[in-house]
């Protein structure tokens, strides 16, 4: 992703070009009324192998920055000359369902033993992806989470693959598909999460 920033510098692309793109691009509907209409004891974190520049200008944008408790991505800044530069999360050898510089499973897992430290325990995790690289956390969860899956993208189709082969890493989670936020917001109240 950061030649494709260098690309983009090289040709003329600067901050605000960047910035204006990521503003116009508009949420999946329903997303944002699903993260508005949340209880507040829900914890909403991001696990993107995006970068923290495009996710900061998107959740500005559309007025969600608050919604979320954590944010984890690749480190991305501008340089004096304003090209877009990427760091990786991190880099991991671990796992073979992961890019190589984000385990979202490993990020997953991290995190609710961070809050397990801080005495705070999750009865139910959700997870919503629709990517290749949501399947690693989606194998993390447990019998009583829920994977909600996005009905036509990769991450459908990788839960299909794993249940009409038997392959061993069965999911325990019980899977939502869902097209839209309204689905996942209307499932989760059904489920009395």
């Amino acid at each position: 992703m950061g030649l494709v920033f260098a690309y983009l510098f090289e040709n003329g692309i600067r901050q605000r070009d960047i910035e204006e793109c990521m503003k116009s691009i508009p949420l999946t509907q329903g997303i944002k009324e699903l993260l508005l209409g949340l209880p507040d004891y829900f914890e909403i974190i991001i696990i993107s192998d995006s970068n923290s520049v495009l996710i900061d200008y998107i959740l500005e944008a559309k007025d969600l920055k608050d919604c979320f408790s954590a944010v984890f991505t690749n480190p991305a800044s501008y340089t004096s000359e304003g090209k877009l530069i990427l760091e990786a999360y991190h880099l991991q050898d671990w796992c073979n369902l992961s890019t190589r510089n984000l385990c979202k499973g490993h990020i997953l897992q991290e995190y609710i033993l961070q809050r397990q430290k801080a005495g705070v325990s999750f009865e139910h995790v959700a997870y919503v992806g629709d990517g290749k690289n949501d399947l690693c956390p989606i194998t993390k969860l447990r019998e009583q989470d829920f994977a909600f899956p996005r009905i036509g993208y990769q991450l459908m189709k990788e839960i299909d693959n794993l249940q009409q082969n038997s392959h061993p890493l069965a999911l325990k989670a019980q899977v939502v598909p869902w097209s839209d936020g309204i689905e996942i917001f209307e499932a989760l109240k059904k489920l009395k999460i």
